[in-house]
């Protein structure tokens, strides 16, 4: 696999890491069924309410994680210089890391 391809792998993992739920349903609600008294037969439906829901609530989780991958190039920058400065030493550096090791 090629970087590009790693990083939209990456990408996509964490996109869809921080899109998911971040709480679960609580168990205190099922408690609280165990407790009504039941008094048998069929429960009968006496209204209906119609919901227009069109779409699904936003959370803005899928937008932090946009902007966290946007992110991603200038660490890569970052990382890239930092090796060139490493490997970049000029001739009177090479020759004062040879004197101190000698000492």
């Amino acid at each position: 696999m090629n970087k590009q391809k790693k990083i939209l792998l990456a990408l996509s993992l964490i996109t869809l890491v921080l899109s998911l739920p971040l709480s679960k349903p609580k168990a205190e609600n099922s408690n609280l069924l165990a407790e009504l008294p039941r008094t048998g037969g069929m429960p009968q439906v006496t209204a209906q309410r119609q919901l227009d829901i069109t779409e699904l609530p936003r959370t803005g989780i899928s937008e932090i994680a946009w902007g966290i991958s946007a992110l991603i190039p200038f660490g890569i920058y970052g990382l890239r210089r930092k090796k060139q400065i490493i490997e970049k030493h000029s001739a009177s550096t090479i020759w004062i890391l040879k004197q101190l090791k000698q000492e």
